[in-house]
């Protein structure tokens, strides 16, 4: 997809589609920062909709390379991504919530396009502690778009080597998922949501303030989208994380199983002839959590202040552009 403009017939297949949902809200990034639990709680709420499958990610096209619909970031018509929209009631304000979004080049100015007028919301994390949460997400995911370098400092280390090509994992897709440091460029990010949209039309959250009361940040953004700030939905944790990867060869092996790909198909149907799902949920979530997970190791100290002494110039940065204290609050006035 080299284009978010669809033909002429792609649009009037979705004429219908269009008129009674349509999305004028996006979560806009970024992952590992609560975007998850940010979206299940706004779905909970009776003025919004947020579309299904989650994370589209329709409008970085920068990052379309798997033409496979079960890749990440695929191209779509329009027509497909608005049919995504179908479930909403009339009265309902539609949002999509896609991670990449905030530091994709193309993202940004293709929303713009589709609505000027639309509502962002983008959450922020302490830069360290966001790169290795984010570190042991990429260690997680399918190898087409994930890591195989499981050292962080040295994953980190990889930046540049990669972006002249070499050192990528055999299969990755999407390289630019494995540029550490490009995620955490804040201030960039930020000034380029503000060459297409007002500071009124963005609400800038910090991920500690989510993390600290739930209630109060939500509210916030049910009045940013203009939807009912008292409304209250049930608050649980999402994406706890804290677990790594331990064999690749393993994931595979326990996901196969999971879903009876190949030889496991005759596993999965006895399986699933004699037990109930209950049972054979929590048979898997054992598999993975005793074969193919294992805790993440802290982060030596000096790597630490090694890595906040070279952000700290960013955070300034988003510190001055968004006037929230971040250098305090994040420790970096203490390197």
């Amino acid at each position: 997809m080299t284009t978010i403009q669809s033909s002429v017939e792609q649009k009037k297949s979705a004429q219908t589609v269009q008129q009674t949902a349509r999305p004028s809200f996006f979560i806009v990034g970024t992952s590992k920062r609560g975007t998850t639990a940010m979206r299940r709680f706004l779905e909970q709420h009776p003025d919004l909709f947020v579309c299904r499958p989650e994370e589209p990610n329709y409008f970085a096209t920068d990052f379309c390379r798997d033409p496979a619909p079960a890749g990440l970031i695929h191209p779509r018509p329009e027509a497909d991504y608005l049919a995504m929209f179908a479930g909403a009631e009339p009265n309902q304000r539609c949002g999509d919530a896609s991670a990449c979004y905030l530091y994709s080049d193309e993202a940004i100015s293709n929303i713009a396009a589709f609505d000027p007028d639309a509502r962002l919301i983008a959450i922020f994390r302490e830069p360290v502690s966001f790169l290795r949460s984010y570190h042991v997400q990429m260690l997680k995911n399918p190898i087409k778009e994930g890591e195989a370098e499981q050292d962080f400092e040295r994953a980190v280390a990889l930046e540049e080597v990669r972006k002249r090509g070499e050192r990528i994992p055999e299969g990755c897709l999407v390289p630019e998922f494995l540029f550490y440091r490009e995620r955490v460029k804040y201030a960039e990010h930020l000034e380029r949501v503000y060459r297409h949209f007002s500071e009124e039309q963005v609400l800038v959250l910090l991920f500690d303030d989510f993390k600290a009361d739930n209630p109060v940040t939500v509210r916030r953004v049910g009045e940013h989208l203009g939807g009912d700030a008292e409304f209250a939905p049930e608050f649980e944790q999402h994406n706890t994380g804290g677990k790594v990867v331990t064999s690749r060869r393993a994931q595979g092996l326990v996901h196969k199983l999971e879903h009876g790909a190949g030889p496991f198909a005759a596993v999965k149907a006895v399986a699933k002839a004699l037990l109930p799902k209950s049972v054979r949920k929590r048979m898997v979530k054992g598999a993975y959590q005793k074969v193919v997970l294992r805790d993440a190791e802290r982060l030596d100290d000096a790597l630490v202040t090694r890595l906040k002494r070279e952000f700290k110039p960013g955070v300034e940065a988003f510190a001055a552009l968004t006037g929230l204290d971040a250098v305090q609050r994040w420790g970096y006035d203490q390197v």
